[in-house]
């Protein structure tokens, strides 16, 4: 059954071949762009969501702000006034640690003061008694040559 092929006949199915691969070739990309534009959709809708959370952070960032600003001044200032405390603390162990050294020194000079102060006290008095026993036997030697 050899069918003969028409010469018009081959022609006309070219054509169909021809215009169908077109149109297969038109589907695949009407296909793929509608591929991408749904995706580019839901990336739109992505991108409205992050917009919105964006917007949303903005919104809230001078409250963050003022939260953080207020929590980093406490912990500065908690840790200045630790730093302040542990300083104060030092110097004035320093200065006791002095001021004890200078009473122990102030009262070991006090005591050889009164020490000496006796001494010469003692000194005195002996001076004293000697002077009188002196001036006593010259009384009396004085007295006993104009007398006798």
């Amino acid at each position: 059954m050899d069918q003969e092929r028409h010469p018009n006949r081959s022609k006309l199915d070219f054509l169909y071949h021809e215009v169908l691969g077109e149109v297969a070739d038109l589907v695949q990309r009407i296909e793929g762009v509608n591929v991408r534009q749904a995706v580019t959709v839901s990336d739109l809708g992505k991108l409205a969501s992050r917009l919105d959370e964006s917007s949303k952070s903005l919104t809230d960032l001078p409250a963050n702000l003022g939260l953080q600003v207020q929590q980093s001044l406490e912990s500065g200032s908690q840790r200045l006034q630790t730093e302040l405390q542990l300083c104060v603390k030092q110097t004035l162990a320093t200065t006791q640690d002095h001021l004890q050294s200078l009473a122990r020194d102030s009262a070991q000079y006090a005591r050889i003061a009164h020490q000496s102060a006796r001494r010469l006290a003692m000194v005195t008095m002996v001076t004293g008694a000697i002077a009188g026993m002196v001036g006593g036997m010259l009384a009396g030697i004085a007295l006993a040559r104009y007398l006798g």
